[in-house]
């Protein structure tokens, strides 16, 4: 992982001017502080911002056919994300995180540029703010606009794990896993085994499906959850050892008496 926080170049714009890509920012922000923070260097609102970064990604990061994503943890409100002049992301929403597989806009030599037009109007449209407003008073409180979550770059198997979703059977002896990958999830096998005080329990076998919904159950006694995946061949992990065997739950019905936790990589 190559974490993006620090300084950034900065400028307010009046959204009409299009995206400073080859020039230098005459501000500075220090990311992840929203632009109205005293952390921040700016300590003022602006409807309409750009932020720019050169970054060298390092050279593994795309050995042995890898790809780079570049993931933000919340950007308040509008975001629209450039990299070496080619949109690559675009996200409305201030409270939620977002990421873009930049691999195909990498430069093969020299820095990247990262460029990222922001639109935080806060109290001025109709958009969900919480207590945030331009002139805070009483029990309203001052915006928090712009890059304010970690920012990064990370590389990934050009088909990776995105997300995973535990629901709980009703009977509370068996979970439905649902998983959402990036790439090709045609090429993609996800192996799910399940650990109660140490010891494997149930495993199944299956792949995403269109929906990037995989319904298997893995029956299981209790505390503990082990997941990986793997896009076309077995890989060790830390868990074990991520195969293609078939369904094969192996514990008797029981309810969870305990948490179940997960810890998953492609």
């Amino acid at each position: 992982m190559l974490n993006l926080n620090g300084l950034w170049q900065y400028a307010a714009t009046d959204g009409k001017a299009a995206p400073p890509f080859g020039k230098t920012l005459a501000g500075k922000v220090l990311v992840p502080y929203p632009i109205e923070s005293v952390l921040s260097g700016v300590q003022k609102h602006a409807d309409f911002m750009f932020y720019r970064r050169l970054v060298t990604i390092p050279a593994g990061f795309t050995a042995h056919g890898q790809h780079v994503r570049l993931n933000f943890g919340a950007v308040d409100r509008e975001a629209t994300v450039y990299v070496n002049g080619k949109q690559v992301a675009h996200h409305v929403g201030g409270y939620t995180s977002f990421s873009a597989d930049i691999t195909p806009e990498l430069r093969a030599h020299g820095p990247q540029e990262i460029v990222v037009a922001v639109h935080a109007p806060v109290d001025g449209a109709n958009v969900m703010i919480g207590k945030q407003r331009l002139k805070p008073s009483g029990i309203f409180y001052t915006a928090a606009s712009g890059i304010w979550q970690t920012a990064w770059l990370e590389p990934v198997r050009a088909t990776s794990l995105a997300q995973l979703t535990f629901t709980p059977a009703r009977s509370l002896d068996a979970f439905i896993v649902t998983a959402r990958v990036h790439g090709d999830e045609r090429a993609a096998m996800l192996h799910v085994t399940a650990y109660a005080d140490g010891k494997a329990v149930g495993e199944a076998s299956g792949r995403p499906t269109s929906r990037c919904t995989w319904p298997s159950r893995i029956r299981t006694c209790g505390a503990r959850a082990i997941h990986s995946c793997t896009p076309s061949r077995p890989r060790s992990t830390r868990a074990g050892r991520a195969t293609t065997r078939p369904a094969t739950p192996a514990c008797a019905a029981s309810p969870l008496p305990r948490w179940v936790g997960a810890i998953a990589s492609c």
